[in-house]
Parts: structure tokens; C-alpha cells; sequence
């Protein structure tokens, strides 16, 4: 679960909450995702990791032994 404190009105659990969760329920069937699923994956990793920052190196370090 993810706190970041901003919530929308009538709801419990906040933003971050909300896509991380439904990212979670998305991720056995992804393959078979609309693209407005896919969409919701990819914002629920874009807070993982900032996935619009080009640099070559910039997210291999985390998947590399190096």
C-alpha cells in the first residue's frame, strides 16, 4: 500500500493506493490487457521507477550484478 497522502473525494484509500492495487490485480494478466489496462500498469510502475527519463544507464543498475 502506498501513502501518498492524496486522496480523491469519497474515497478511503489514496491515489498511489488505488493504482498500486489495481497494478497488483493487473499483473497475472497482462498480456490480455486493453490499452487502457496496460495504461494503468504503466503508471503504477512509472512510480517505481520514472520510466520517461531517457538516460541509457539509468535503471540497468537495478537489474545488473555490476
Amino acid at each position: 500500500r502506498k501513502d501518498d497522502k492524496i486522496y480523491v473525494q469519497d474515497q478511503k484509500l489514496s491515489v498511489g493506493s488505488i493504482i498500486k492495487s489495481k497494478v497488483v490485480d493487473f499483473r497475472s494478466y497482462f498480456q490480455s490487457l486493453n490499452v487502457s489496462g496496460k495504461s494503468i500498469v504503466s503508471l503504477g510502475l512509472n512510480s517505481l521507477l520514472d520510466l520517461s527519463f531517457s538516460h541509457p544507464l539509468s535503471r540497468i543498475t537495478l537489474f545488473t550484478r555490476q
